[in-house]
């Protein structure tokens, strides 16, 4: 596209791409001098320069450009950048249902979900903390949400692959900064709002402002999907300016109702009331808090123009999702899940999972640690929550960063009172301690890190295997160990 097409300038000269990060090498691009939280875009003009920008946008005269170099001075940058962006691309959001999930807990599940469900009738996408999907395509990512240009980027290679859906995670620090800024939503579900990320937003109030702004620019056919029972998600409802969609387990006038619902270790039913009509499901998702995943994902799913009586005739198979909900089960060994909760709410509703479906004569075994430089505040109540449902708690190391992982643990120690817990440093071992120690009947929790597949130890950070693989791994070295002393025996 020709550069006069998209900005304020007379420049003919031809843009291919749109440079976002100067360290980036992207031929024949245009990079926007835009502040961040800590530095000033215009002192990395002459980087993206060298890596492939031939225009430059900033609000002041930048006198060491080479002379091929187009500069478009404007007064503010980061109202031309949102503005041109998305034209550069050809507003991509405005030709395919885009939904957006925010909430504490649950965003990830609810858009695995509903992408998956979408996949069965459409070419469906999905961008969030596990990556971005669609047909054979897959990108991983640093962050939940993608940057304005990355997204746009995606969002425009969606459309010309003939992608019709595509749910997106709106974490609140993208919210915040603006990432998803002019994209267009046809739908926006709020799951909950609790006790997180206060070390960068500073208080709730500034958490749940932020979670709003996904709802502030639908428009009055869009939909605002949102968890009435939620304290937030209440004033959320009270303060929207369009009609909201409510969901609640509580109140039957809800647009729609989970009258009743059942959960095992294996599957799950529940009854949806939906205008007046009640809808019978069957499902492979396990836990009452996924349920309640599932169901914000079914109303998104039906909106975009899915059935719900026909979803409801067949069981739905949603298949396993990484990290969330992990189970693993192996003949004479203790049930052992591995869950990405990392909140005191995500923390008791997977502790809750655990219980319900533990046996009587078992014990709950839980390895968790807290992340370094991430909300402080909260680690006592981690070992609250735990001391309240575990029989038995393995202390160990989770992104530590620069901190202390002994430092970390004492924190979350003040909230374990009358349970008896270890710390092993290494995650690893320690998971390797809970499954040594723990019987066949025993439930073993492992939290705080899903799949990821790296460990933040600051300067020493180091690739991991993975709480799931790790897992795996043990069982295997531990079967080899029985089967070699059968042998010799």
């Amino acid at each position: 596209m020709k550069l006069a097409e998209f900005l304020p300038t007379d420049s003919n000269l031809e843009i291919l791409d749109i440079m976002y990060d100067s360290r980036e090498r992207r031929e024949q691009s245009l990079f926007y001098c835009l502040s961040g939280l800590t530095h000033d875009g215009h002192q990395f003009a002459m980087q993206a320069v060298n890596n492939g920008a031939i225009a430059v946008v900033a609000n002041k005269p930048l006198t060491d450009l080479p002379e091929h170099v187009v500069l478009v001075l404007v007064e503010d940058v980061e109202k031309v950048f949102y503005d041109s962006v998305a034209k550069f691309f050809n507003y991509p959001s405005r030709k395919l249902f885009v939904a957006g999930i925010t909430g504490t807990n649950g965003k990830t599940s609810t858009a695995i979900m509903a992408h998956r469900m979408a996949s069965k009738v459409t070419k469906s996408a999905y961008i969030g903390t596990l990556g971005v999907f669609f047909g054979e395509e897959t990108y991983s990512y640093e962050y939940t949400t993608p940057d304005y240009v990355s997204i746009n980027r995606y969002l425009h290679e969606m459309v010309k692959q003939g992608v019709k859906f595509c749910v997106l995670e709106a974490s609140s620090q993208g919210l915040e900064l603006n990432r998803l800024h002019g994209i267009d939503f046809n739908a926006a579900v709020f799951t909950n709002l609790t006790h997180e990320h206060l070390d960068f937003h500073g208080s709730m109030e500034n958490y749940y402002l932020a979670k709003k702004k996904l709802f502030e620019n639908l428009d009055a056919e869009d939909e605002a999907i949102i968890n009435s029972d939620d304290a937030y998600g209440q004033r959320l409802v009270e303060e929207l300016e369009i009609a909201p969609v409510t969901y609640s387990r509580i109140n039957p006038e809800a647009d729609y109702f989970l009258k009743q619902s059942e959960t095992s270790v294996e599957n799950s039913t529940f009854v949806l009331v939906h205008d007046d009509k009640e809808f019978n499901f069957q499902t492979d998702v396990r836990g009452e808090y996924n349920i309640d995943n599932l169901v914000d994902a079914l109303i998104v799913v039906e909106r975009f123009g899915m059935d719900l009586d026909k979803l409801s005739q067949t069981p739905l198979l949603i298949g396993n999702i990484e990290g969330r909900v992990d189970i693993i089960r192996e003949q004479g060994f203790p049930t052992i899940v591995v869950d990405y909760a990392h909140t005191p709410d995500g923390f008791t509703k997977i502790f809750k999972f655990a219980q319900s479906i533990c046996p009587k004569d078992g014990d709950i075994i839980a390895v968790f640690g807290a992340a370094g430089r991430r909300d402080t505040l909260k680690r006592p109540t981690l070992g609250s929550v735990a001391n309240e449902f575990a029989h038995r708690i393995i202390l160990t190391e989770e992104d530590q960063r620069d901190e202390k992982v002994s430092e970390i643990n004492q924190a979350i120690r003040k909230g374990i009172t009358d349970v008896p817990n270890v710390e092993v440093f290494n995650r690893y071992e320690a998971i390797n301690q809970a499954i040594a120690t723990a019987l066949p009947h025993d439930i073993i929790l492992i939290l705080g890190k899903g799949r990821e597949q790296f460990n933040n130890r600051g300067a020493h950070s180091s690739d991991y295997i993975g709480d799931y693989h790790a897992v795996l791994e043990i069982i295997d070295s531990i079967k080899e160990e029985e089967n070699k002393d059968e042998s010799e025996h």
